[in-house]
């Protein structure tokens, strides 16, 4: 109670708004570096470094896109752990077919799937 009263609610701007922001900038580079980094790892054999390097090139080629999955990935995530983490059982398994789907059509093209 005392944190959303001396740090979420209060009236001034800044400090639950740099709060946000850097938790955006920490989690930035972790979702380019693994969001088709994992699914690749376990769909082929290539090495870490060449799967986060697609990861990153996968970003980088749609910004826009992968910036609305991992807003909708942290909502999502948000509204489970709402409900006393019980809409969880549904949501984690939901994003995990959602997000192989999404790494199954964004690698369609990519050199290093033809190596699994």
């Amino acid at each position: 109670i005392d944190f959303l009263r001396h740090v979420v609610l209060v009236r001034e701007l800044g400090l639950f708004e740099v709060w946000l922001l850097m938790g955006a900038l920490l989690a930035a580079p972790v979702f380019a570096s693994s969001v088709v980094a994992i699914p690749m790892l376990v769909d082929t054999t290539v090495p870490v470094s060449m799967a986060v390097a697609e990861s990153w090139r996968t970003v980088a080629s749609q910004p826009a896109v992968m910036a609305a999955w991992a807003v909708m990935i942290a909502l999502l995530s948000a509204i489970g752990m709402l409900t006393a983490m019980l809409g969880l059982i549904v949501i984690i398994p939901w994003l995990a077919h959602a997000s192989w789907h999404a790494y199954q059509e964004l690698t369609a093209n990519s050199p290093y799937k033809a190596t699994a």
